[in-house]
């Protein structure tokens, strides 16, 4: 698969395999692909937490308002915590006012989800859980800022019709 295919083919996946393991040198090379991504001053500020098999279910039973059922079906759940920034970074955050933090996490929660489509999994952001129980069962205080559910797919599908071009962008 290409990079643009990747790119076009990747989706939210719901409906994860269950009789079929990532491979840890899968997960490796995903992981290889994650901590390339660009940051403010290559700061970095996150911390992630690989569970699979049965702490994958238990880290994705943690829900709020019983939301995200089907991520107890993914093989391996990421948890994206947020750390602190380096000097630079947190000088830059003072200078602009802007936390850079989440920007960071979500270039590299993309590299993430982009490196396992390429490797044929599927994955699934999720922005509801329950952070305190979460936070007790991998031993943090730090926030938890996302999940990522990954599996491969029961079935694959089209991915979702999004907004046109012109919709979207303009050029100046």
């Amino acid at each position: 698969m290409n990079f643009e295919e990747v790119i076009k083919s990747r989706y939210s996946l719901r409906q994860f395999d269950e009789t079929r393991e990532v491979e840890d040198g899968v997960l490796k090379e995903i992981l290889d692909m994650a901590i390339n991504a660009p940051s403010a001053c290559n700061s970095m500020p996150y911390k992630i937490t690989v569970a699979t098999k049965e702490k994958a279910k238990l880290i994705a039973s943690q829900r709020k308002m019983a939301m995200n059922k089907f991520a107890e079906k993914a093989k391996v759940i990421f948890i994206i915590e947020e750390d602190s920034y380096n000097l630079t970074a947190k000088a830059g955050n003072k200078i602009t006012d802007i936390d850079f933090r989440s920007i960071d996490i979500g270039i590299m929660t993309q590299n993430i989800c982009l490196a396992a489509k390429s490797k044929g999994l599927g994955t699934c952001i999720l922005g509801m859980f329950d952070e305190k129980s979460i936070q007790k069962i991998i031993g943090t205080k730090s926030p938890i800022r996302l999940l990522i559910a990954m599996g491969y797919p029961e079935k694959d599908r089209e991915p979702a019709k999004k907004k046109s071009v012109e919709e979207v962008f303009r050029i100046i």
